[in-house]
């Protein structure tokens, strides 16, 4: 094994994640984002009345957001889908670090595009990440602009993974999302990653995750995939299995018996 993968596995099963730095280059950056802005403007083209000045991603993504919110939304769930992006997170720096890590062939997962402006519409807060194929799963997050605590960037809380798995609860921040309950989180704990522009942030699916508020005036652009491995999915293990696992598993669902094993001591 190379010894920058193997340093890599080890911070990721002390820390529950590893950073790999400057993996996505400024030119396939910029790739992606002359893709994103051919989206927009795509959205745009069939709407009357829109400015003829904006320019960049940041600008007609803004304006779609206040002007034809639901339309921001399809694009939304059409960036996710840019050959661009899934190429980028299905680099073999990733998938090699997930073979070797889980020692099965990897399940991939949903892929996401996140915008996150300055209003926090869409703050996540800490939670694992769970509802996949299989229990266990490798979590890829990577910053198209450079993130830290000032534009907001993601929150983890080191070590985390190994307190298992917790129960999750539906909170509104305004929107609905799944949370952890109150006292999980060590807030004292808690680090801001610094990351710059394609640096690969590999995590654990139990480790303690959010995302922390954009303090600036700009946009935080970033996407996000996960791979499981073969070895905790239901689905394989029994006929009455769904294809994806429940936010809070019980061991006792058809094919779900290993989750015991992971279960937190109640809080």
């Amino acid at each position: 094994m190379k010894s920058a993968l193997k340093s890599a596995l080890k911070e990721f099963e002390e820390s529950g994640f590893t950073v790999l730095r400057g993996v996505l280059s400024a030119d396939k950056i910029g790739e992606i984002f002359f893709d994103i802005e051919q989206v927009l403007d795509q959205a745009l083209s069939h709407q009357d009345g829109v400015p003829a000045n904006l320019s960049g991603a940041n600008e007609k993504y803004l304006y779609l957001k206040a002007a034809h919110p639901d339309l921001k939304s399809h694009c939304y769930n059409i960036l996710c889908m840019l050959d661009s992006v899934v190429t980028a997170l299905s680099r073999p720096e990733v998938i090699s670090f997930g073979r070797e890590l889980y020692q099965t062939p990897l399940l991939s997962g949903p892929t996401q595009i996140r915008i996150d402006d300055p209003s926090d519409d869409r703050l996540i807060p800490f939670h694992q990440e769970l509802e996949m194929v299989s229990l266990l799963n490798l979590n890829c997050w990577v910053p198209l602009v450079d993130v830290n605590a000032d534009v907001g960037t993601l929150g983890v809380q080191p070590g985390s993974h190994k307190i298992g798995l917790c129960r999750h609860h539906r909170v509104q921040i305004p929107n609905e999302y799944w949370s952890l309950g109150d006292g999980v989180v060590d807030e004292g704990k808690v680090v801001a990653l610094d990351l710059k522009a394609g640096d690969y942030v590999l995590f654990h699916p139990f480790l303690f995750h959010g995302s922390l508020p954009n303090r600036s005036q700009g946009i935080r652009w970033t996407m996000a995939t996960r791979w499981s491995e073969i070895n905790h999915v239901p689905h394989l293990r029994h006929k009455d299995a769904a294809l994806t696992m429940t936010r809070n598993p019980d061991p006792a669902s058809p094919g779900a018996d290993f989750v015991a094993q992971y279960l937190a001591a109640p809080n």
